[in-house]
């Protein structure tokens, strides 16, 4: 159980932070918090079976898990975790997601989740390669799934630094055998904005007093 966090930094002072490859998160009790819950990045975690609420109580525009702005972050599983009854005061406008993948953000498959309770979205998912399937969203503010392409396309700082980024790794011979499927078109993608929500999907979910999917098409900032 990790409780009461944030205490002395309010922002971005998660309970359990993580990055590199690898990563296996499971039976942890999350709460007590006026922000995030879990902040991340990297490839392929596992983050299963824990439960999280009361965070984000004195924020808005925030959520449980977040990340962003990175174009990389291939095979990560996030499955079989209650998120529920966060949010507070505040948090009308934008709404807090139960998890937040910002500005560009890429990947991620997500089944068997609960999100219940939720001021903003269950999930925000703001890149592509994503998949979700069999979960079940109960009482969402905003939308249970919402797709995002913000920040690719154009002359953003934000398309200027998941190019650079990606520029480190797309010719690596480790991660063509990786991610080589991922890594297809990633490129023309972030430039243009074209198909960058192609790749996703979701099947199989369970929605109740919760709008299911919904897309924003805008790209830049």
């Amino acid at each position: 159980e990790i409780e009461n966090f944030s205490r002395i930094t309010g922002n971005y002072t998660p309970g359990i932070e993580f990055s590199g490859v690898g990563s296996i998160i499971t039976h942890n009790e999350l709460h007590g918090s006026v922000h995030e819950a879990v902040g991340w990045n990297g490839n392929n975690h596992l983050f299963a079976y824990n439960e999280i609420y009361d965070v984000c109580t004195d924020t808005d525009d925030a959520a449980a898990i977040y990340s962003g702005l990175h174009a990389l972050t291939f095979g990560n599983k996030w499955i079989y975790n209650y998120i529920h009854d966060i949010g507070g005061k505040g948090s009308e406008e934008y709404g807090v997601h139960a998890i937040y993948n910002d500005d560009a953000l890429v990947g991620g498959y997500y089944a068997g989740n609960v999100f219940e309770n939720i001021t903003g979205c269950g999930l925000f998912l703001a890149g592509r390669d994503a998949r979700v399937e069999n979960n079940i969203f109960v009482n969402v503010g905003k939308a249970a799934v919402h797709f995002s392409h913000r920040g690719v396309g154009g002359d953003s700082t934000y398309t200027s630094a998941l190019l650079l980024e990606l520029e480190d790794y797309y010719k690596n011979d480790i991660w063509q055998a990786a991610y080589g499927e991922n890594l297809e078109g990633l490129e023309h993608a972030i430039r243009t904005g074209e198909d960058y929500q192609s790749k996703n999907e979701v099947e199989g979910n369970v929605f109740v007093n919760a709008p299911d999917v919904s897309v924003d098409n805008s790209m830049a900032y």
